[in-house]
């Protein structure tokens, strides 16, 4: 029988509060004669040991909370794997060729909120291509690479940026510093290599139900941190600090999770750069993989006639590059 907390359950029998026919108290446990003469009884013990298990049985249910246990072996399972994310992360990337979607990203940077509607097609290696959109569903931002070189086109504008796809260039044009294989390994939850990094601690929190992983690089400068959900094998969130001056790199959390076949990806991902104090949330409305129509041209760009090139230092502190200028 199911208990609900706030209403009183209706019986046919009469009610152990009310006196009976004749005037006499019935027996309830609200009667201090019958409860003092239970506790000088012998049944004391047997009698508390009752109560204490009923109070310990309905408190859960009627506030809603059902005690989970989750298997040890469950736990060790996905302790005991190599990396810091169980092989279900390789198994997704080994898997996927390429990956487009429509998003929605928002960055956040010294108190401005920048948002913009766009779609993302991305390719393996290190090919990917970024449109921003205006309302109406035109390009006004175009980020193309092609794995060797950058373009960054405003076409409204008549204006590119021609540059080499280096960590630092893609940092100032994202606000992150990765290419585009990098930038799908953390959209699947692989921030860093796992090669790299050898797990030091493995934490089991009961009251959350979560694993936390704590790895190091292997020249310990670094040291990351990820929380695992061991029920649905998905990870959740992440971190990244320094150990020399133990002050935290970024943060990443993960969720709306989104089913593609077998495989999972999630449909929202927030980056949280706390040096730069930039927040970047991607969150995907559609997210298709290994799609045939993907042609490697899509990731060539050939600047139009007429259009004026500029530099990276011309725009460089603007509020983030790729919402247009």
């Amino acid at each position: 029988m199911a208990i609900k907390c706030g209403k009183k359950l209706r019986s046919s029998r009469p009610s152990w509060k009310t006196e009976s026919r004749r005037g006499t108290p019935s027996f309830c446990l609200y009667n201090p004669l019958v409860f003092a003469h239970l506790w000088q009884s012998r049944f004391a013990v047997p009698f508390l040991v009752v109560i204490l298990a009923m109070v310990g049985l309905l408190l859960p249910a009627c506030h809603g909370v059902r005690p989970i246990s989750v298997p040890p072996e469950v736990v060790e399972k996905v302790a005991s794997r190599a990396g810091f994310y169980p092989g279900i992360i390789e198994d997704n990337w080994s898997a996927i060729e390429s990956l487009g979607g429509f998003f929605t990203i928002k960055a956040e940077h010294r108190g401005k909120s920048y948002q913009a509607k766009n779609t993302l097609m991305l390719k393996k290696p290190s090919l990917f291509r970024l449109e921003i959109l205006n309302p109406m569903g035109m390009a006004t931002t175009l980020l193309v690479s092609d794995g060797s070189t950058f373009y960054l086109y405003y076409p409204e504008m008549g204006e590119y940026l021609y540059e080499s796809p280096t960590r630092e260039n893609f940092k100032k044009i994202l606000g992150i510093g990765l290419n585009g294989e990098e930038l799908l390994l953390v959209w699947m939850g692989q921030f860093l290599s796992f090669s790299n990094y050898q797990v030091t601690r493995v934490e089991w929190h009961p009251k959350s139900l979560l694993i936390r992983v704590i790895a190091r690089s292997q020249n310990a400068a670094l040291e990351a941190a990820y929380w695992i959900d061991p029920i649905k094998e998905r990870l959740l969130k992440g971190s990244m600090r320094d150990l020399s001056t133990e002050k935290s790199i970024f943060n990443v959390e993960y969720s709306n999770f989104l089913r593609l076949g077998r495989r999972e990806v999630p449909g929202k991902v927030t980056v949280f750069l706390v040096k730069e104090r930039v927040k970047l949330t991607l969150n995907a409305s559609r997210i298709d993989c290994n799609l045939p129509t993907i042609e490697s041209s899509a990731f060539r760009f050939v600047p139009p006639v007429g259009a004026r090139r500029i530099l990276l230092e011309e725009i460089e502190g603007k509020g983030p590059i790729i919402f247009g200028r």
